[in-house]
């Protein structure tokens, strides 16, 4: 992700680079720094947070120079919803008219898609993560991955997705029986498992 944030940012690059180099002038003098909290008190700014410095290799460490934020933390089961969301905005992009924005997305995209353009290039444990959030079902799955790469091929993907949750589940039941033989014979008699669509 770091790569394709970075490939969008050389497109607006003049504009981070002069925020840079104001952060950089204030915070190299603890006087300047001083005057520049004065101001802020002056002109109501509401942030507990101080300027910081980025590390122009690092795109999120750019994004908390630019917002003054909080990280915010990524897990496995929002994962899905995230390269969603930036494959979403990445199309929305490319059919505005302010070509600067044009240009960041077309030149993110080619990076968005080596590493989640091909389907056989990644885990599909990305996808399957989400599943295990209670608030997602499969049928969210299906429309996500159709919403990344069009119905016929976001239902192959959706196909493999379900097919791998099902063997990972049986695979957990065998070990969890050969474990556990006493439970063998109740729990064969029970049926499989069902998941809401």
């Amino acid at each position: 992700m770091n790569l394709v944030v970075q490939d969008g940012l050389k497109e607006v690059g003049v504009s981070v680079d002069r925020i840079r180099a104001a952060v950089r002038w204030v915070r190299q003098s603890p006087a300047r720094l001083k005057r520049f909290k004065e101001f802020s008190v002056l002109e109501g700014v509401d942030c507990e947070k101080s300027l910081t410095l980025d590390v122009p290799t690092r795109w999120n460490s750019t994004y908390l120079m630019l917002t003054v934020a909080s990280t915010k933390y990524i897990t496995s089961n929002t994962y899905l919803d995230s390269i969603s969301y930036i494959n979403t905005v990445l199309k929305n992009f490319h059919t505005t008219e302010d070509e600067e924005l044009k240009r960041m997305a077309e030149s993110m995209t080619l990076k968005f898609n080596k590493y989640w353009g091909d389907v056989r290039k990644f885990n599909l444990m990305v996808f399957i993560a989400s599943l295990f959030d209670p608030r997602t079902k499969l049928g969210y799955l299906n429309i996500n991955l159709r919403g990344m790469y069009g119905n016929e091929l976001g239902d192959q993907v959706y196909q493999l997705c379900e097919e791998a949750l099902y063997n990972l589940f049986n695979e957990y039941k065998r070990i969890h029986l050969n474990n556990h033989p006493t439970k063998a014979s109740s729990a064969s008699s029970k049926p499989r498992i069902h998941l809401e669509h």
